[in-house]
């Protein structure tokens, strides 16, 4: 799900080519925050650079992201993996830290599972930063 059409049509020629068949993508509006899938039909979400723009001015607060949440929480399966990368924290959202965005997506349900230091491009740019996994309840 994204807003940028472009970066969704550059996602799924790289699926293409790695012979990925399973990607739905989705285009929505930033204003968006229900997702248009059937409940428990997902094994997987990917909220990587995303959940500080779920809100109105692609500034977040807790009710938005919480809002998210829960619907991730409605079309996933259980034991679904939902992996975030939890990225410009303190310039677009209300929380100053990675611990704070943990703790919500607990309270919706999720366990978290483990948190991976790795190497990622963002914004162009490649960056060390972390990754956190949870698993549906």
């Amino acid at each position: 799900m994204d807003k940028d059409i472009e970066s969704m049509y550059k996602l799924m020629e790289i699926a293409k080519t790695k012979g990925l068949k399973n990607i739905i993508p989705l285009h929505t509006k930033s204003e968006e925050s229900k997702i248009n899938l059937e409940s428990k039909s997902i094994n997987a979400v990917l909220l990587y650079d995303v959940i500080h723009l779920v809100g109105k001015n692609n500034t977040s607060t807790v009710d938005d992201r919480k809002k998210l949440y829960k619907d991730v929480y409605r079309i996933t399966r259980k034991n679904a993996l939902i992996s975030v990368y939890p990225s410009h924290l303190t310039t677009h959202t209300d929380v100053t830290s990675k611990e704070e965005i943990k703790k919500e997506i607990e309270e919706t349900g999720f366990s978290f599972e483990k948190e991976i230091y790795t190497e990622l491009i963002h914004d162009d740019n490649k960056v060390k930063d972390c990754i956190l996994n949870f698993r549906k309840k």
